[in-house]
């Protein structure tokens, strides 16, 4: 992981004077044991006090690479990274079957504040309920037309 994102930095090298990107530019040895890493550790404290060589390398690298330097882009992402689970057209359809359930409902309220106990008030409930089973069963294919993304 710390090697991958190294990738993403360019710093001066150790070795020569080039800028570059990548953890191997910092001529970190092989580490196999605690001793090792306390010695790598002092070695990068030396490294990090030394302002002014540091100073001296970045000015000498970009000396040499003015109009040469290359820059990297790499455009690979995974297939896994690319599918949506959530994707616009979802948003859209909820935003509408919201709407439409709010016009049934505001509908229905005003229906039974006018009929009150008339019979016809059982067919507009009837109606509303199977207006409102259509539109879940819509939002229901809706939502699951998008890719999903597992995990």
């Amino acid at each position: 992981m710390l090697e991958r994102r190294f990738e993403s930095f360019l710093g001066v090298s150790c070795r020569e004077d080039v800028i570059e990107s990548g953890i191997g530019r910092l001529d970190i040895p092989k580490i196999t044991s605690k001793y090792e890493v306390d010695k790598a550790n002092r070695m990068m404290l030396e490294r990090a006090k030394d302002r002014n060589a540091l100073r001296q390398r970045w000015n000498q690298s970009l000396q040499e690479v003015r109009n040469q330097m290359e820059i990297e882009q790499i455009d690979e992402i995974a297939a896994k990274e690319i599918e949506t689970g959530y994707i616009f057209i979802n948003a859209v359809c909820i935003e509408i079957i919201q709407v439409i359930l709010a016009m049934l409902l505001m509908s229905g309220r005003m229906m039974a504040q006018k009929l009150g106990n008339h019979p016809a008030f059982l067919l507009l409930g009837i109606a509303l309920l199977a207006a409102f089973a259509g539109i879940v069963y819509q939002g229901y294919v809706c939502l699951n037309s998008a890719p999903r993304q597992d995990g």
